[in-house]
């Protein structure tokens, strides 16, 4: 640091993008320094009569967020690859069927897409769960069944409740910002979760439908239609959201972005 202003917080100085937190120290140990000094946050471990080990702390949020991406980019990969067999008859009607040789690379594909909805999903929860724990300053309101309210610890909060009323009441009463719920947000949030939790729990419905229902379609089809790079970027509008201010550090990755031939044109997307 040579510049004599105010330190900057995307600096290269402050070390890699990934880390959770990092910053400039004006003084140590009460002593002003002259200049500001960089610092990182590390995890620390220290067994009784061991070994002490430690590392630069990365963002969860970062690493859930980061892991979907790549997913997305493995997925595209797959799937560019696959032959499919157009059937068609004398009625001008025709069917689009994968073969089944190639069932490894779908099973492969379906596991990539898995990961980007679990990923997604994850950055969003990381999130808050920090935000829950770094800004409370007292207990927090939980609603039980039936309405009663009780106050928890803001570790009790990042245990029990549940990633919705996260995202929709408690982050955003820290934070002093309006509720995502009824914006185009809560919109990204909630097409996450309906493919986390599918892929979550895989009911049977959600593997396949029985004979009179196959109009309805399940989620390994919802995987296999879906735009690989929907989900991450819905996370990273729900994220923004919760950043009112100025942008996290690990939300400045320039990979976070889909190719520039995957571009989505109007409400429809690209593959």
């Amino acid at each position: 640091m040579v510049d004599s202003g105010e330190p900057d917080r995307y600096s290269s100085d402050l070390g890699d993008w990934r880390l959770l937190k990092v910053g400039w120290a004006t003084a140590i140990d009460g002593q002003q320094l002259e200049q500001p000094a960089a610092f990182r946050g590390s995890t620390l471990f220290v067994p009784i009569g061991g070994t002490e080990f430690s590392f630069p702390t990365p963002s969860a949020a970062a690493l859930h967020l980061n892991a979907a991406w790549k997913a997305a980019r493995r997925a595209r990969t797959i799937k560019q690859t696959l032959a499919i067999n157009v059937l068609s008859d004398d009625q001008e009607r025709y069917a689009i069927q994968t073969p089944e040789e190639e069932t490894a690379a779908l099973f492969d594909y379906f596991e990539e897409m898995v990961l980007v909805a679990f990923g997604s999903f994850g950055a969003v929860e990381a999130y808050c769960n920090q935000l829950i724990v770094e800004l409370a300053t007292g207990p927090i309101a939980l609603y039980r069944k039936g309405g009663t309210k009780v106050m928890v610890s803001p570790e009790e909060a990042e245990r029990t409740a549940s990633t919705e009323d996260k995202l929709k009441r408690i982050v955003p009463d820290l934070l002093g910002i309006a509720t995502p719920s009824g914006k185009k947000t809560w919109e990204a949030y909630l097409r996450i979760k309906r493919i986390r939790d599918a892929v979550t729990h895989f009911k049977r419905h959600d593997q396949m439908r029985q004979a009179g229902r196959t109009h309805e379609p399940t989620v390994l089809f919802d995987l296999y239609a879906l735009d690989y790079f929907s989900l991450p970027e819905d996370a990273m509008e729900v994220l923004k959201y919760l950043q009112p201010v100025a942008l996290q550090r690990w939300m400045m990755n320039p990979t976070w972005k889909r190719p520039f031939e995957a571009l989505r044109t109007g409400t429809g997307a690209k593959s």
